[in-house]
């Protein structure tokens, strides 16, 4: 107990001695600004950003159509997004407790409610069988 009472009192006497050591040399001087980017306004105001801005090319915005999206693939995605809504709609605001979807192809999705939990199944024919729990309320 001894001990470490003098190794605290030894460290606040050499923390107080630096302190007024550093606080003694201690001057206030002028405050002087050298920007950093002074080679982007050179005879400017750093401040003004008008030069630097100027500098800066936009990207070219992509035409909404581009070289790949045609009208028939349009289409597609807007029945696909229909669909899908569908279904949504049908499993989780509906009031069947089950149902079941030919997308044609071997593509097919069903669905069952049980309690608090639907249990969706995709049957592809590349991919197999996927089976997707979802929690309800």
């Amino acid at each position: 107990m001894m001990s470490l009472r003098f190794s605290s009192l030894c460290f606040g006497a050499l923390l107080s001695l630096g302190l007024f050591a550093a606080g003694s040399d201690a001057l206030a001087g002028t405050l002087e600004f050298h920007g950093q980017n002074a080679a982007l306004f050179s005879g400017a105001n750093p401040s003004d950003t008008s030069a630097m801005m100027s500098s800066v090319t936009k990207p070219t915005t992509p035409s909404p159509f581009s070289n790949q999206t045609t009208a028939a693939s349009l289409i597609v995605q807007a029945l696909e997004s229909q669909i899908s809504s569908r279904i949504y709609n049908d499993i989780f605001g509906g009031s069947n407790t089950a149902g079941s979807y030919d997308l044609g192809g071997g593509n097919i999705i069903s669905y069952s409610k049980a309690k608090n939990i639907v249990t969706i199944t995709i049957l592809d024919p590349v991919n197999g069988k996927t089976q997707i729990q979802v929690p309800i309320s």
